[in-house]
């Protein structure tokens, strides 16, 4: 997602999350609010973090935190 996260028309992803993620009776979230609170726990965790750093291929060629805090405060900004 972070390297989408430029391009992505705000409103088309606006309606397929509404769709797939708020309207499911299935999902927990019911707003963008709750999703990122909810990816906020992943990606701000130690041990997803070091899993991350650790890993031997980095496609993006980023830092791992850096990516979480793009696709945070894309959410964030919904």
């Amino acid at each position: 997602m972070c390297y989408l996260i430029k391009g992505l028309d705000r409103t088309r992803f606006r309606n397929f999350m509404k769709v797939l993620v708020f309207d499911d009776a299935k999902m927990r979230e019911r707003d963008f609010s709750a999703v990122a609170s909810r990816l906020e726990r992943t990606l701000t965790s130690t041990t997803y973090l070091r899993k991350l750093a650790s890993s031997k291929v980095n496609w993006l060629q980023t830092d791992p935190q850096e990516v979480a805090v793009q696709i945070l405060d894309f959410l964030k900004s919904l």
